[in-house]
Order: C-alpha cells, then sequence, then structure tokens
C-alpha cells in the first residue's frame, strides 16, 4: 500500500510538469476495468492482466490508472520498445504528452544481451534515454559496470557512468569517478582518473578506451602500468592482447628487473618478442647500455639492432657507430664511423666496419673511405696504430706450472703505420700482445725517432707502463743518424738492440757484423773526417739525444778519412735506404689510403752540423 502511495503521488507531481499533448495511450487488454470521473478528467481504473500501447511501445501490469494521457503502473509492470528494448518493474509512472517514464523497485533495463539493473529509473521513451541516480548495474556478458550515477543512451548504445564506477571482468578490475561506455562496440572510453588492476599489474591513467571485443585499448592521460617487476609510463599506451602488440608513445618508459628503455616511442610484440626503440632510444641492460635513434631488440633471439648514431656502453668498453648489429651467438656488425673506446686501457678504435665476437674478444676493423687506426693516450703524449685490416682477440696460455693466463693480442696487416710524436714507424704487418707488450713489425719495417731511422727485416718494439722502453732490430739491423744534405751516422749489424728511458736513446748494443760510419767534428763544430769500422760488437751511450761513449769489442778495425776525400754518397753501408719520405708526420699521413712514395734520400740544402749528434769520447776493447 505505501509504494502505490508513493507511486501516485509522483505521479501527481510529473503530472503538473509534463503538459505536451502526444498518440493517447490505449488499453489493448484489462480483466476489470472501472471509471471515476472528477470534475476535471475522467479516471480509469484497470486490474488483472492489463496490457497498453501508445505508438510502438507497449506496456504490461498487474493493474494501472490512467487520467488523460497520465499512466500509473503497478505490479510487474513491463515496458517493450521494438524487439530488443524491454524495461522491467514493481511500478512505472508514465507521461504519454513527453514520452517520459519513471520506474521503481527492481528496475532491469534489457537491450538485446545487456542488461542494467537499478532501484529508480527515468526512461525516455521518444530518445529512448535512461537516467539513474542511485546506484545501477550494467551486465554486458562476462563484464558488470556499476555507478551511483549515469546515463543510458539506448539508440546509441552508450552509457555514461559517474560517481564510484567500478567495472568488473574476467579479466580485471577497473574504478573510475566516470567513464562512458559503448555497449554495441563493447567498448569503455575513459574520461576521469581511472585505476585498472589485473592479476598480474596495475594500469592508471585518465583518459584513453578499452575494447572488450577486439580486446585492445588505448590509454593517455598520464597512463602508468605497473607489474611485479615491470614500470611502464608514455604520454599514451597501446596495446592489443590478441596481436600481443604493445606501444609506448611519446616520452616512452620501460622498466624490467635488470632492463630499463627509454625513447620517444617504444613497440613491443608479446607473440614474436621484438622490441623497436623509435627517437632517442636509449636501453640498458646490467652495465650494458645501447643509445641509438632507432633499437630493435629481439627477446627470444636475444638479437638487437642499433642506428642513428648508436652508442653501445658495455662496462670498460664504448662503441659508437652508425648502425650496430648484435646477433644472440654474441656476434656483432658495426658499420659507419665506429669509435669502439677502452676506459681502462685509455686507448680507442676508429674504423668504417668492425666485426665483433663476444665469447672471444674478437674484432676485426676494416675501412672504406679511411684505414681503421688505434688511438692510445700514455702520459699525455698520443700513439696512433692504422693498417688496411686490424684484429683484435683474447688468448688463453697455460705456462709451465699449469697457470692459465690471458692475454690480448692485437694484429695489424697490411701497410701498417705508426705516428707518435717522438716515434713513428712503417711495415707490411704487426703483431702485439698485452701480456709482453712488444709490437712486433714485420716485412722490412721502418722506425724514425727524431732524426735516426732504424731498418731491419724484423722490429720488436717493447712497450714499458706504455712508452718505448727498447727497439730490437733483428737480421740486417741500420740505423742512420742525419746530419746535414747527404751526411748520415750509419750503424749495421745482424742483431741491434736500442735501449730508451723515457722515449729517450740511452744505450745501444749491435752484435754481429758490426759497422759504423760517423762523422768527426773539430771544436769549432767544423767536420774532422769520418771514422768507419768493423768489428763484432759495438756500445753506443746516449745523452741528451747525443752519442758521449762508443765501445768497439773484438779487434775493431778503423779507419779515419779526412774530410776533404770523403764522398758522403759512396761512403754509405750497404743496404743504406734513407725512408724519409715515407715518415709519417700525422694522423692524416696513416690512416689516408694512398701508398708512400719510392724511398729517396732526403736532399735538404746544407746547414751546419750538430755537434750534440757525434760523439764525445771513443774507447776500444
Amino acid at each position: 500500500m505505501l509504494r502505490i502511495i508513493t507511486v501516485i503521488l509522483l505521479s501527481l507531481f510529473s503530472y503538473a510538469l509534463w503538459s505536451q499533448e502526444k498518440e493517447l495511450i490505449y488499453v489493448e487488454h484489462a480483466d476489470q476495468t472501472r471509471l471515476k470521473k472528477t470534475a476535471q478528467e475522467e479516471l480509469r481504473i484497470l486490474n488483472g492482466d492489463v496490457q497498453l500501447y501508445q505508438d510502438s511501445t507497449f506496456m504490461f501490469c498487474d493493474s494501472a490508472s490512467i487520467r488523460g494521457n497520465f499512466l500509473v503502473a503497478v505490479g510487474n509492470v513491463v515496458l517493450v520498445q521494438s524487439d530488443t528494448i524491454s524495461v522491467f518493474g514493481d511500478s512505472l509512472v508514465y507521461n504519454g504528452n513527453t514520452q517520459k517514464a519513471r520506474l521503481f523497485y527492481n528496475v532491469t533495463l534489457e537491450n538485446g544481451e545487456e542488461k542494467l539493473y537499478t532501484e529508480r529509473l527515468d526512461y525516455d521513451v521518444g530518445k529512448r534515454i535512461a537516467t539513474y541516480r542511485d546506484t545501477a548495474l550494467l551486465v554486458n556478458q562476462s563484464t558488470q559496470l556499476q555507478s551511483i550515477r549515469g546515463i543510458y543512451d539506448v539508440n546509441e548504445k552508450l552509457a555514461t557512468f559517474k560517481d564510484y564506477v567500478v567495472v568488473r571482468d574476467s579479466a580485471f578490475d577497473l574504478r573510475a569517478d566516470s567513464l562512458k561506455y559503448n555497449t554495441g562496440l563493447g567498448k569503455a572510453i575513459f574520461i576521469s582518473a581511472t585505476r585498472i588492476k589485473t592479476d598480474s599489474a596495475q594500469i592508471y591513467c585518465q583518459g584513453g578506451f578499452y575494447d572488450f571485443r577486439q580486446k585492445e585499448s588505448l590509454l593517455t592521460g598520464d597512463p602508468q602500468y605497473e607489474s611485479n617487476k615491470t614500470r611502464a609510463a608514455a604520454d599514451s599506451i597501446y596495446y592489443n592482447q590478441r596481436t600481443g602488440d604493445l606501444e609506448l608513445m611519446g616520452n616512452a618508459y620501460y622498466e624490467e628487473e635488470s632492463q630499463l628503455a627509454k625513447a620517444k616511442t617504444i613497440r613491443y610484440n608479446e607473440k614474436s618478442g621484438n622490441s623497436e626503440l623509435i627517437g632517442e632510444g636509449y636501453f640498458k641492460q646490467e652495465e650494458s647500455t645501447v643509445e641509438g635513434e632507432y633499437i630493435k631488440y629481439n627477446k627470444t633471439t636475444e638479437r638487437f639492432y642499433a642506428n642513428g648514431r648508436a652508442q653501445i656502453i658495455d662496462g670498460e668498453n664504448q662503441v659508437i657507430a652508425d648502425t650496430i648489429d648484435y646477433l644472440k651467438n654474441g656476434i656483432g656488425d658495426l658499420r659507419g664511423d665506429v669509435i669502439w673506446t677502452d676506459t681502462s686501457s685509455n686507448s680507442s678504435l676508429y674504423c668504417d666496419m668492425a666485426l665483433y665476437d663476444e665469447q672471444t674478444d674478437y674484432i676485426k676493423a676494416m675501412g672504406r673511405d679511411t684505414r681503421p687506426y688505434m688511438e692510445s693516450i700514455s702520459e699525455g703524449d698520443t700513439m696512433y696504430l692504422a693498417a688496411d685490416t686490424l684484429f683484435s682477440f683474447s688468448m688463453e696460455e697455460i705456462d709451465t706450472l699449469g697457470v692459465r693466463d690471458t692475454m690480448r693480442v692485437l694484429k695489424a696487416y697490411n701497410d701498417v703505420r705508426i705516428y707518435k710524436s717522438n716515434l713513428q714507424a712503417i711495415g707490411d704487418s704487426l703483431y702485439f700482445n698485452d701480456r709482453d707488450s712488444i709490437f712486433s713489425l714485420f716485412d722490412n719495417p721502418f722506425v724514425w725517432s727524431d732524426s735516426t731511422q732504424f731498418s731491419a727485416d724484423t722490429i720488436d718494439l717493447y712497450m714499458k707502463n706504455e712508452s718505448l722502453n727498447r727497439a730490437h732490430l733483428k737480421s740486417d739491423g741500420l740505423i742512420l743518424n742525419f746530419i746535414e744534405s747527404e751526411y748520415f751516422n750509419q750503424i749495421k749489424g745482424r742483431d741491434i738492440n736500442v735501449y730508451f728511458s723515457a722515449d729517450t736513446l740511452d744505450y745501444m748494443t749491435v752484435e754481429g757484423n758490426a759497422e759504423s760510419i760517423y762523422y768527426m767534428l773539430d771544436d769549432e763544430d767544423a767536420f774532422i773526417g769520418a771514422n768507419t769500422t768493423i768489428c763484432s760488437k759495438i756500445w753506443f751511450k746516449f745523452a741528451n739525444k747525443s752519442v758521449v761513449d762508443i765501445k768497439f769489442y773484438d779487434t775493431p778495425t778503423s779507419v779515419m778519412i779526412p774530410i776533404l776525400e770523403v764522398d758522403p754518397i759512396a761512403l754509405r753501408l750497404k743496404n743504406f735506404v734513407w725512408n724519409q719520405d715515407a715518415k709519417p708526420v700525422s694522423l692524416l699521413d696513416i690512416i689516408h689510403k694512398e701508398g708512400f712514395k719510392t724511398p729517396s734520400v732526403k736532399n735538404e740544402e746544407p746547414k751546419k752540423p750538430q755537434k750534440d749528434a757525434l760523439p764525445q769520447t771513443m774507447s776500444n776493447q
């Protein structure tokens, strides 16, 4: 009785507001009908299986009262529009003129497979818009949407939920202040701060959508994703559950365990395992870092590709190149202005292209426009080494005590050139290992130090603390010291060792068929003559880049030739070649591809001889 009184009071209030004339409400059937006339209008009271209609809208109930075009229905109320729309409730107030209905208690609106449940519902029959103000639940297959207030446009199949919105699906729970849901497309549209929780992750956004049918979503408005060990953020995030595509767009950030990725855009496919970092890409995994305009990584094959002046930082190694392609087995292909830097040894490798094997620590460097070269910096001075091809790798050896030792090996092939401020060299090929710190130059190499030239079949350069400690000239060693014009001090022998102190000549030993020619000066620094000596061994001592003492061993044979009788060209040792034109004088000299000029004697204008270049004392033993 209380429910009926409430409905009647509401109907009287609504009747005063709804007055526009429309087609009348017709009675199709009722078990009982009573008419009650008033001064204003006739009241029809219907009971038992009441059936009514207006246009194409049909209504059913247990009992009803009709005054003019205004209806109050009570008990098992049903309102039907078309074949798909039905509204159920305990009672109904309906204005036929405005075609607006209000249903009370246990209200259910059915639109195809969708059902809306609430206790009070305003329904605009003409516009087919339902409005609720005191909690409703919309059920669409396995998805449930609930809020305190909302509007449901049946024609557009668009529901707007407001105040404490909760969405439950088999895949996630969603909570928001407001939400739009397109029931026709099965798409939730985010219009306020929204939090989504799945079994393994939490998602936050302020805009975007989720398509329940296509299983795809777009999150905007500071979207953030977080799971047990994964965090992601971007200006917008797109995810397609069917294809496995994930795209982070704008200030993209992705972190997973020991991996961190940043870029303007990040794309990832769950099925293929491919990741793409587009625009200012940054990828970090443990101690390794990759940077580039474009980075592609496959989680399954562990292969990654980077271009756009890409950079890799791996512990003490740093690699920069236009493109970097790494395979799962640790083989890398570097191309385009490659720079490889080892911060531990303060050295760098420059080349056009390089191949790298991480397992064997192998690198092969080659050039197109310029030749590959290495740069090593020590105590403020830099040594450069170039060749047509450079190889570097690590190898293990076991000594006599069974101790395993690892050393780094460098090999250079074809036209090797070395440039340092106080040391230059050329040769056909080179071998070096960091355990012995010996540069071995092969096939008639040349080495220069200041105005002195060294040559032999093979030359070993011994390094100590990254400085030249000793030069060993093996087989047919020849040392030329330029004085002026055609005049040279000359030393020749089967085996020559030259010792340095702080990159400066200290002493020298010549063994086996030793020969020497040096020019003597008087107190006025004028030429006296040339001294030629043949013996089995010679020892030289230097100070301030000058010979200060000489010792000859095993019955030397010496001849002093007066300067007026000296023919400097005729007075030359066998195999004399002054290869000054081939001496590198800059970095450009060692990296250009053109060959050196034919070895020739350097012609210069005569000048006063330097007394420092001549011996001051001499002793025979």
